[in-house]
């Protein structure tokens, strides 16, 4: 075979040997899933930047609750405490700063939360307590109580309303939400002990 022929064909594979090499890592890109659903974090996931913090072993938690709009505290993102009373455990969003107890339920819908779901509001001291059901879409149960968990009284509050009279009889350390005939079904009344564990306390 004539010099040139032979160069021809070493240049013409070692052209093919690159396109080849091209394509795979194109294809490798291209079919990458989110992070979202693989558990794997990509180059693009992580700025571009190997070796961060983040690596493709590290699992992300899969969101529970979808994300309402107009909420600056998502259900997701907020602190959950097991709260119990007699033998029901019901998981508890912890309202523990000003601006997480001045949004409370606002805007949630029926099918966002669960009826052994609910919130309880922690404040840094006992005192005269009332709420109020602005922007509140879904009618709810309230519980007052002492600094010692003890009820000191209830109400079942209308959605929306904010004319109604919700106030504590006494000085409350939380406020405990539920959905609406929770507290009937549980039979909860004055006098009643809901068991907070400790590490329930306001941070405001």
């Amino acid at each position: 075979m004539p010099r040139y022929e032979t160069m021809n064909a070493i240049l013409l594979m070692i052209a093919l040997a690159g396109c080849g090499q091209g394509n795979a890592a194109t294809g490798t890109a291209q079919t990458d899933k989110p992070r979202a659903d693989t558990g794997q974090t990509s180059l693009q996931d992580s700025g571009g930047q190997a070796g961060g913090q983040t690596t493709g072993t590290q699992q992300q938690p899969k969101n529970q609750h979808r994300k309402i709009e107009y909420r600056s505290f998502q259900l997701d993102d907020l602190e959950v405490a097991d709260v119990k009373f007699d033998e029901t455990v019901i998981k508890m969003w912890v309202m523990d700063t000003d601006a997480k107890r001045a949004e409370g339920m606002m805007f949630l819908q029926d099918g966002d939360f669960k009826p052994e779901e609910g919130m309880i509001f922690v404040f840094k001291v006992a005192q005269p307590l009332s709420f109020w059901m602005r922007n509140t879409l879904v009618p709810l149960d309230i519980a007052y109580c002492d600094a010692k968990g003890v009820v000191l009284n209830t109400y079942s509050m209308r959605a929306l309303d904010e004319t109604s009279d919700y106030s504590s009889k006494g000085k409350a350390m939380y406020a405990i939400e539920l959905k609406a005939g929770t507290i009937k079904k549980l039979e909860i009344a004055a006098g009643d002990k809901f068991e907070i564990p400790e590490t329930v306390v306001a941070k405001d």
